[in-house]
């Protein structure tokens, strides 16, 4: 049974080259080569800087390459550094704002900063409950009694004579600390 299912599919392994494998992505339009886009890309740039409108390749003719590529290479750098160095001949060209106002004193010197009469230096930003030490040491001090008081309890002083406990006797309860002995 087994062999005659193998002999029947026989047919199908020698047309295997044949079938074709077809997928619904068909008929979405296929994106361009990066180098494509790459090189539209350069024209583009060139022919704002002053290149010819006539070399911006048109829709139809994607596949076109001039053989002197590399020379169109080398005005594209060419133009590319050249308005660089336009720019930054700009830029230094510009002023760079106001120039500082010096402070000056009847006897012609110069006031020094906060910064240089503190001479602080490098340090770190503290908080302002924490720069006074003795404040700092009292809110620790404060800190840790609190949480004692969770962990040990108060003593109670004696208020006249014993009047036995007001909530009355928990014979369940125990509070008292173990002796090891």
């Amino acid at each position: 049974m087994l062999f005659r299912a193998a002999i029947n599919f026989i047919p199908y392994l020698a047309m295997w080259h044949v079938i074709k494998f077809v997928s619904g992505d068909d008929d979405i339009p296929k994106r361009d080569d990066i180098g494509k886009k790459r090189r539209k890309n350069e024209l583009r740039v060139l022919a704002r800087v002053g290149g010819e409108d006539d070399e911006l390749p048109q829709d139809g003719d994607h596949a076109e390459q001039k053989p002197d590529q590399s020379s169109d290479e080398d005005e594209f750098y060419k133009a590319v550094k050249r308005q660089r160095t336009e720019k930054l001949l700009r830029k230094q060209r510009a002023p760079t704002g106001k120039p500082l106002e010096e402070e000056i004193e009847g006897d012609g010197k110069r006031k020094i900063s906060y910064q240089m009469e503190k001479n602080r230096g490098l340090s770190r930003s503290r908080n302002k409950k924490l720069k006074n030490p003795r404040q700092k040491y009292r809110a620790k001090h404060q800190k840790k009694v609190a949480a004692r008081k969770g962990q040990v309890r108060s003593m109670k002083k004696p208020s006249g004579s014993y009047g036995g406990e007001m909530s009355g006797i928990n014979p369940n309860v125990s509070r008292s600390t173990r002796l090891r002995g």
